[in-house]
């Protein structure tokens, strides 16, 4: 099932998330042990495979599901504890 996020890329959601949350690509990087340029490529789409342990890395720190994250498709927030969290809506960007 297609919706708004899973004709984003990857990097777009990353960067909304990491926005919302109020986090900077520092300290994404830091929770996947990479660095703030690393990050920064995942978000500009310079990077087309992020490896599986840093996706799962990023999608904790992000409190959004590793699926929803790299497909944009399933649940968001997979986890009860983090549906429980208020959050702030992320900036919109303009589509490509």
């Amino acid at each position: 099932m297609r919706n708004a996020y899973s004709s984003l890329g990857m990097g777009t959601r990353i960067r909304q998330e990491r926005e919302a949350l109020g986090l900077t690509q520092s300290e994404v990087g830091a929770a996947a042990g990479v660095t703030k340029g690393a990050v920064s490529a995942w978000e500009s789409g310079n990077t087309k495979n992020l490896r599986v342990e840093n996706l799962f890395a990023v999608a904790d720190k992000l409190k959004v599901s590793a699926r929803w994250l790299a497909l944009g498709t399933g649940l968001r927030d997979a986890r009860p504890e983090v549906l429980a969290q208020p959050r702030r809506q992320p900036p919109k960007y303009p589509q490509h």
